[in-house]
């Protein structure tokens, strides 16, 4: 249903302007886009393609998540027309991301990154560009874990590394335990 409304949106709004430049990137993130069934995701692409046109090596980037995709699932957004991933890992410590309600495991991350990286350097790949995202400043990180992870990161291969520092919202888990007093701070 998203995705149709995404269509929808896309053919309400004013096409490519004779002598305007094509679109140089798309990036579809917030989320959890790599959920996103790979099928839809190349329907989008084609979409904006046929309304806005894209340029020659158009970036497009997918924000996944360890433990959303396999092998054969990263095959299918790259002949979407994937061409950069953005991962969000958000730290290698177990702890921390049991304790931010992450879904992966430090592991798991490190598999993802190791996938990612090994399509990548598959020749003929459209992968172009990988990027690890850590979120800085989760509850009971201590500097030793966050230099931990920054170097896990460093390590990995990747093209780009994002650093988001946390940042709290009402009506979140994280925004209720700071209300409670209970959320402990790096």
């Amino acid at each position: 249903r998203y995705c149709a409304l995404l269509h929808r949106e896309i053919a309400a709004s004013p096409s490519r302007q004779p002598g305007a430049p094509p679109l140089a990137s798309l990036y579809f993130g917030g989320g959890t886009p790599s959920l996103t069934p790979p099928p839809l995701l190349a329907g989008l692409v084609d979409g904006l393609r046929d309304a806005y046109g894209l340029a020659d090596g158009c970036e497009v980037t997918l924000e996944m998540d360890p433990g959303t995709f396999d092998v054969a699932r990263l095959r299918a957004f790259l002949e979407a027309g994937v061409t950069r991933v953005s991962l969000g890992v958000q730290s290698f410590d177990d702890k921390l991301l049991t304790s931010a309600g992450r879904s992966h495991d430090a592991a798991e991350a490190r598999a993802a990154v190791e996938l990612l990286m090994q399509a990548q350097s598959s020749a003929g790949s459209p992968l172009r560009s990988v990027s690890v995202d850590l979120i800085g400043g989760l509850p009971g990180e201590d500097l030793a874990s966050w230099r931990r992870s920054l170097n896990a990161a460093a390590t990995t291969g990747a093209q780009h590394i994002s650093v988001y520092d946390l940042q709290v919202e009402p009506r979140t888990a994280y925004g209720r335990w700071a209300e409670a007093g209970t959320l402990k701070a790096l």
